[in-house]
């Protein structure tokens, strides 16, 4: 969903369901990576066309859509912007 009118701020959120350990489903909104392999991947590195829980322990839930920082509820894409944002 590369769109050049996003504005700054804006960002594209990708909702995605996990399988812990436990085997409970959990649903996460995730930052989508747009600047590297032309936003195919989350911030926290799962491939979003590849995802299903037939081989994969995620799978993306509906399409993307336009949100920011502040609508990402993925712990590990919320790990990886705290350390990025520490770096200032």
């Amino acid at each position: 969903m590369s769109d050049p009118t996003f504005t700054r701020g804006n960002m594209v959120i990708q909702r995605m369901a996990f399988r812990k350990d436990d085997g409970r489903i959990h649903k996460y909104n995730c930052g989508v990576n747009e600047i590297t392999r032309g936003g195919e991947f989350t911030i926290c590195g799962c491939a979003i066309p590849d995802s299903s829980f037939s081989y994969l322990d995620f799978e993306k839930v509906g399409e993307e859509r336009a949100g920011g920082v502040k609508d990402i509820t993925c712990p590990d894409c919320k790990k990886i912007i705290a350390y990025f944002k520490s770096l200032r």
